[in-house]
């Protein structure tokens, strides 16, 4: 069965508001949610989400569904370079992760925009000059009077 046809196949078991909260919450998953945040986006209460996925996961709809899902996926749309900053920076921003986390998403960032890269030792450096290289351009050159 196709991406779309799983869409909107019900099997005869399963009603159209929760086909409808199940496909919301199975392309959740492929936008990079994880199953807990996915269902907490299509309005699961909290204290029921860990018996809600459960249910859902073990689904046939669920497992079809996102069974068509991954085979339509593209990876050329489904990630970018805009994209994965947007997901860095959530890493960044989030007062739950922990500082060495933080510390890996801003390295990556800084590659990503260009403000570091990693040489051929796997270091990163930044960019263009560096401080040193700047006080050695301004030793070189006499002082301009005012």
């Amino acid at each position: 069965m196709d991406y779309e046809a799983s869409r909107t196949a019900t099997r005869g078991y399963i009603d159209e508001d929760l086909k409808r909260i199940y496909d919301l919450y199975i392309d959740n998953q492929m936008r990079g949610c994880t199953p807990i945040e996915a269902a907490l986006r299509v309005h699961v209460l909290e204290e029921h989400v860990a018996k809600w996925v459960r249910t859902a996961e073990s689904d046939p709809y669920v497992i079809e569904r996102k069974r068509a899902a991954l085979k339509a996926l593209d990876a050329n749309t489904a990630w970018s370079a805009e994209t994965a900053i947007v997901h860095l920076l959530r890493l960044v921003e989030n007062p739950y992760e922990k500082g060495s986390v933080k510390v890996a998403a801003i390295d990556r960032l800084n590659v990503l925009l260009g403000i570091t890269e990693v040489d051929a030792a796997g270091n990163t450096r930044k960019t263009g000059h560096t401080l040193a290289d700047f006080y050695k351009m301004t030793a070189d050159q006499p002082a301009k009077p005012h």
